[in-house]
């Protein structure tokens, strides 16, 4: 049978930051399958959370062997999003 995780610092974590005030959605699903969610339907605006699980593909592709952290990426048009952030200033391209 195998071993559920412990999810007590998650949830410690979960409640100290609720004391400050902070409002969270938490859904996470451990290696070998278990879950555990708090208000884990919560819909939030990504923001720039986005760019964690774009950088953990990134990193796994250069393990691999098939990204290197010294190339460039010309960025298109088609590639920017609607937000907030400064890439919607971005010009498409290299200068």
């Amino acid at each position: 049978m195998a071993v559920l995780p412990d999810w007590t610092n998650v949830s410690r974590s979960i409640e100290g930051a609720e004391q400050c005030g902070a409002t969270l959605g938490v859904s996470v699903i451990a290696p070998g399958g278990a879950r555990f969610s708090h208000d884990g339907t919560r819909r939030c605006v990504a923001a720039s959370t986005v760019k964690i699980p774009i950088m953990t593909e990134l990193f796994r592709q250069v393990d691999a062997g098939g990204q290197s952290l010294d190339a460039l990426h010309a960025l298109l048009e088609g590639e920017k999003a609607s937000g907030s952030g400064v890439l919607g200033n971005l010009h498409t391209g290299y200068p």
